[in-house]
């Protein structure tokens, strides 16, 4: 599948206006779905963030480790 993350930024909140797209293809998993999730985050100025993370219903964790 492709995953697009869209972050919109405003003056007000942010201190300017403009926005970014992240487009990953080829994501077949929740295990791709993290990886992707974590870089948006350091698109989006989270600089500080590893990895993201998914916990299943059954209580699994599934981490984006690169």
């Amino acid at each position: 599948m492709k995953v697009t993350f869209v972050a919109e930024f405003n003056q007000e909140e942010d201190g300017y206006d403009g926005s970014v797209t992240v487009v990953r293809k080829d994501v077949h998993d929740l295990h791709d779905l993290a990886v992707h999730s974590g870089d948006c985050a350091t698109a989006v100025g989270y600089t500080w963030v590893k990895t993201a993370c998914y916990e299943c219903t059954n209580g699994d964790m599934v981490w984006g480790d690169h």
